[in-house]
């Protein structure tokens, strides 16, 4: 098993091409020497909330790579609390908008804070879902953050 940063999958097939090739015995690298896991895979056990994820790994509808990092976050939960409890059991068919305001409108939840970004990754999770920020929807997506006030 080899990591490779995903600006590495792929580099060599580009519109402009060397000799240098030649020199390596390999015209394309990726293709060529790397495993097609197309067979191995299943497309669906691998749906991530963003498809892009998984774009820069296939190519001609041929997968050649994995995510190092899945995307997905986990949240943790009190099994006692009620509240959270059925956050939980309902969480297949929940909104952002539904557990924001299940959320907001109980009493305190106690929220065990390391020194990592969980919590910052989890509201750039849910502002980037819930207002489609992304340079394919909207090449200006970083406005919403100004305030001009």
């Amino acid at each position: 098993m080899v990591v490779l940063d995903d600006k590495i999958l792929f580099s060599e097939l580009e519109f402009m091409e060397t000799e240098y090739y030649y020199y390596l015995g390999y015209r394309h690298p990726s293709l060529e020497l790397l495993l097609d896991l197309t067979d191995y895979v299943k497309m669906n056990s691998i749906n991530f909330n963003d498809p892009s994820i998984l774009e820069d790994a296939i190519y001609k509808d041929r997968l050649y790579g994995l995510p190092y990092e899945l995307d997905f976050d986990v949240m943790y939960y009190d099994s006692n609390n009620e509240v959270t409890k059925r956050l939980s059991d309902e969480m297949n068919q929940i909104s952002w908008d539904k557990l924001y305001s299940s959320i907001s409108s109980t009493s305190n939840l106690s929220i065990g804070l390391g020194d990592d970004y969980d919590v910052l990754q989890f509201l750039m999770e849910y502002t980037g879902n819930k207002y489609e920020l992304s340079k394919e929807y909207d090449p200006e997506f970083f406005e919403v953050f100004i305030n001009d006030s």
